[in-house]
């Protein structure tokens, strides 16, 4: 995200903040996430769950995003905790909130419940059998048959995105197609070792992302597509620890900075739908997707006046 960009992202961010009155508890602007907003009553409770409801937040926002450039959007929630309840959720942009970003939101929360309702039917079913989940989470997809409910959310959301997902794809595909290429001459070469487990995660990642260039927007809607970008993910995952990272850092050299920013831009999609999906699985946070959901929709005019009222 260019430094334009991130500007906009935060005036757009603060301008979803502002709209919510009776909330308080926003994020430190220069921090990477979204504003996770609760009402004051609740402002201890959410000192504990503040980073998982900026995650939740911050995948919302990521599969609103349309358009392959120059479109940025926010969102603020706000949940009545009352009996039945509602669930506010303010979303903010650097244009006007057209009707099929909302139209797309609730299709969202729809999938997120429906979900929710599948996890927690699980949930139930292990508890019978005395086998709680660790943290509250249903099986990890890369450990269990994927849901049919977590595969119809996988492709709402690459249908929807399709134009962004490709444009960072293209953005990203020489420097893909060089990172391989030195990888498969080092390990011929005998300097690497094609057994070692980074080696093979950089492969499967680097490998998987290579496949999805030009990819036919038709078979985002077969599960082969859905199978090999939740191995892509996952493949990543097991490059981030520190030690794995300081590993794939050594072995990539000056490249390891480009390729690794491309990578993350090229996953943004799949970690976001992963964080909506442990969202709708985690039995504290997943309740808010029984309750009505509100859509408030802030004027792209109301952002543009922000720079005016902020001091420095």
């Amino acid at each position: 995200m260019s430094s334009k960009e991130t500007t906009t992202a935060v005036l757009v961010t603060i301008a979803a903040a502002n709209q919510l009155a009776d909330a308080s508890y926003p994020r430190k602007v220069s921090e990477p996430h979204q504003v996770a907003l609760v009402p004051r009553e609740h402002f201890k409770k959410a000192l504990r769950i503040e980073e998982r409801t900026a995650c939740a937040l911050d995948a919302i926002a990521t599969v609103l995003v349309k358009a392959s450039r120059d479109e940025v959007i926010a969102v603020g929630l706000q949940v009545d905790y009352s009996s039945p309840g509602s669930v506010t959720i303010t979303v903010a942009a650097n244009t006007d909130v057209l009707p099929t970003t909302v139209k797309h939101l609730t299709e969202i929360w729809d999938a997120l419940y429906k979900l929710r309702i599948k996890y927690r039917a699980q949930q139930e079913k292990e508890k019978s059998k005395k086998q709680a989940y660790a943290d509250e989470m249903p099986p990890k997809p890369h450990e269990a048959p994927l849901p049919v409910e977590h595969c119809e959310l996988v492709k709402l959301v690459y249908v929807y995105s399709f134009a962004k997902f490709s444009r960072r794809l293209e953005k990203c595909y020489h420097k893909i197609i060089s990172t391989l290429n030195m990888l498969k001459d080092r390990v011929k070469s005998g300097e690497l070792d094609q057994d070692d487990d980074t080696i093979l995660n950089l492969f499967y990642v680097l490998g998987y992302l290579r496949s999805f260039h030009n990819y036919d927007m038709s078979k985002l809607q077969e599960n082969q597509f859905i199978k090999n970008m939740t191995a892509t993910f996952f493949a990543f995952q097991e490059l981030l620890s520190e030690t794995e990272k300081s590993r794939a850092r050594a072995i990539l050299g000056t490249s390891f900075e480009d390729t690794w920013r491309h990578i993350e831009k090229s996953l943004a999609l799949q970690t976001a739908i992963m964080d909506l999906d442990r969202f709708a699985g985690s039995r504290r946070m997943s309740p808010i997707l029984s309750k009505t959901l509100i859509v408030n929709n802030l004027p792209a005019a109301i952002c543009a006046e922000l720079p005016s009222q902020i001091s420095d």
